[in-house]
């Protein structure tokens, strides 16, 4: 084995350390996603006034240009900590206090882009969690592409937006957490009239 073999070893051999994410957490026991804060399972129905707020940008980018577009939700305080960035407006999402904001993006018909630089810069290096990052699926079902799989490492929770000028919600959403593998588990609500209808579909990973 020549010293480049055995670096890699080494370091493919260390324990994987993962920053504990202040709001979600995978119980490997049920395959669920849990809030952390008041331990209970991830409810699409406590975060319906957030994703309407978010849903009506996103028609508006679309109707105005023809293309997709994200936000992030940040926790207020960690929101203030950015400055010059614009904000669509306070709310409250699964119970926890959230600021909607919009990065700095290209937007296309087909994929929505913020800076890799950016992102570590403003969120990564401060040690900034956000709540969650949504995009959006003009026409398409809500589910995890391959791209999607492979570059969007927010390092929370990530929910599309499928369908976004139907009334009904169709939402894929899935747990980003750095050093695993809990991206593999995703799952879209259908609102089918009365109820959501969850169940579990393929990951990006797979395409």
């Amino acid at each position: 084995m020549d010293k480049m073999e055995a670096a890699k070893a080494y370091f493919a051999s260390m324990p994987k350390v993962t920053r504990q994410n202040p709001f979600w957490e995978f119980d490997e026991t049920s395959e669920t996603i849990k809030n952390h804060q008041m331990d209970e399972p991830f409810s699409i129905e406590r975060c319906e006034r957030a994703l309407s707020l978010v849903r009506d940008y996103f028609r508006n980018v679309f109707n105005s240009f023809g293309t997709e577009a994200q936000v992030l939700l940040l926790y207020p305080t960690d929101a203030e900590k950015l400055h010059g960035i614009p904000t669509l407006g306070e709310t409250v999402f699964h119970g926890i206090p959230a600021t909607i904001m919009v990065l700095p993006q290209w937007n296309t018909p087909g994929n929505s882009m913020i800076s890799e630089s950016m992102y570590h810069k403003w969120i990564r290096e401060p040690q900034i969690t956000p709540i969650a990052r949504i995009h959006s699926h003009h026409r398409l079902d809500a589910y995890q592409s391959a791209t999607d799989y492979n570059t969007l490492n927010s390092g929370t929770l990530e929910l599309v937006l499928g369908h976004i000028q139907e009334k009904p919600f169709q939402v894929a959403y899935w747990l980003d957490t750095p050093g695993t593998e809990t991206k593999q588990f995703v799952w879209q609500a259908q609102w089918d009239g009365s109820d959501y209808e969850i169940r579990r579909i393929a990951s990006g990973s797979m395409d």
